[in-house]
């Protein structure tokens, strides 16, 4: 559960597709439970991260691209929990309203 993203992202000027990158920053809150036969162990945190992301945005029809990205999420480990990250691949379509910035 992210509670703040600061997301910028960059394009680059390319023919036919859009390719950027994007950094994000914020806090991501943690509920982890370990279960070990009849006992159960959970810890809550909220954890500091970062989120950096490439993708591609390809245009298929007036304002609506295609999107591929893919996204490490690293969060920093506490004094109850480790370090979590991982990795995530993405895909799915985004569309600009008319009066929005296109890139």
């Amino acid at each position: 559960m992210p509670s703040l993203h600061l997301s910028p992202q960059f394009h680059l000027p390319a023919a036919g597709f859009k390719p950027y990158a994007g950094l994000g920053l914020g806090t991501t809150f943690v509920n982890q439970t370990t279960n070990m036969g009849l006992f159960a162990f959970q810890s809550k945190e909220w954890m500091l991260g970062f989120y950096p992301e490439v993708g591609v945005m390809f245009p298929f029809r007036n304002d609506w691209h295609l999107t591929l990205s893919g996204k490490y999420n690293h969060m920093f480990g506490t004094g109850e929990l480790p370090t979590q990250a991982y990795w995530g691949i993405n895909a799915g379509f985004t569309h600009f309203f008319r009066g929005y910035r296109r890139y």
